[in-house]
């Protein structure tokens, strides 16, 4: 929902060119922020695919950084949903365990909330999968 709000000012902006602006009658688009879904996992396993959510809804941006992608900042970007105010992310990974967090603006790191499961102070996502075994074959 948006609504358009008149604001009516009764003083003047400079500009940097040092011009005045008489800003009487700006017009405003105030939109309302989505609220939290506390219904919305993350990170969600369905068979080797791992969709990570965040909610932020005034962040310019999210990535995700972890052991999947070395723990670049900027290597795998979050897609942002304006009607839910969260950010996500579809990873295929192999079966394993993936230590990840956050990267919120660029610079802040921050743990997945809605994920209980951490190791050494990481969000921690674990994909089940086939488990290597060793098969002793005796010849005859």
């Amino acid at each position: 929902d948006t609504m358009n709000c008149l604001i009516t000012v009764s003083t003047f902006s400079r500009l940097a060119s040092g011009k005045d602006v008489n800003c009487k009658e700006a017009s405003f688009v105030i939109s309302k922020l989505p609220e939290d879904d506390a219904s919305v996992k993350s990170p969600v396993v369905n068979g080797n695919k791992v969709t990570f959510n965040y909610f932020t809804p005034t962040a310019a941006s999210v990535n995700l950084a972890g052991e999947m992608n070395g723990w670049s900042s900027s290597a795998t970007a979050l897609t942002y949903n304006e009607t839910t105010g969260f950010w996500s992310v579809e990873q295929e990974l192999a079966p394993g365990r993936y230590e990840y967090k956050f990267v919120v603006d660029g610079g802040n790191w921050v743990m997945d909330t809605r994920n209980e499961a951490q190791s050494s102070g990481n969000s921690l996502c674990v994909v089940s999968g086939l488990e290597s075994t060793t098969l002793d074959v005796e010849a005859g």
